[in-house]
């Protein structure tokens, strides 16, 4: 029963991501990059969005997140099921701890069993902030892609 729970909340984070995911990126049905700042530590940050389509239904999302110039690039690897309107982060590179900073919660992060889940709360966290914050990276590009 307690493997069950898990897997039903962790679907639950999955439908989360895909709606906040949906909001940020209105149509996933192209091939394309997005970029726009976050504000981090009194600068702006730029996100890039690459959204690689693998099939109809399937859509694979890259955020590369530039928060310091002389350390690698944070990235998230997400996989995007339109059908099952989920999303789930697949892969996360140079998790820099200032990223953490960025958000005030009470999630332990780093300090879960589960990697997956740990991520997956995380990139909730991550576009939340990016709804709330995310700034246009020119006069020319909408607060919402399309």
């Amino acid at each position: 029963m307690e493997e069950y729970l898990k897997l039903k909340n962790l679907h639950s984070l999955f439908e989360r991501n895909f709606f906040l995911l949906s909001s940020l990126v209105v149509d996933f049905d192209h091939n394309k990059t997005r970029v726009f700042e976050i504000p981090i530590q009194q600068k702006n940050k730029k996100v890039s969005i690459n959204i690689s389509k693998l099939s109809k239904y399937t859509f694979d999302i890259d955020f590369n997140i530039n928060i310091n110039p002389v350390e690698d690039n944070t990235v998230f690897k997400v996989k995007v099921y339109l059908e099952a309107k989920m999303a789930e982060v697949i892969s996360l590179q140079s998790f820099h701890k200032n990223l953490i900073d960025i958000f005030p919660t009470f999630k332990k992060f780093g300090f879960q069993k589960d990697e997956r889940t740990q991520w997956n709360k995380f990139l909730n966290e991550f576009l939340i902030f990016c709804m709330k914050e995310g700034l246009a990276d020119s006069d020319n590009l909408p607060a919402r892609f399309q």
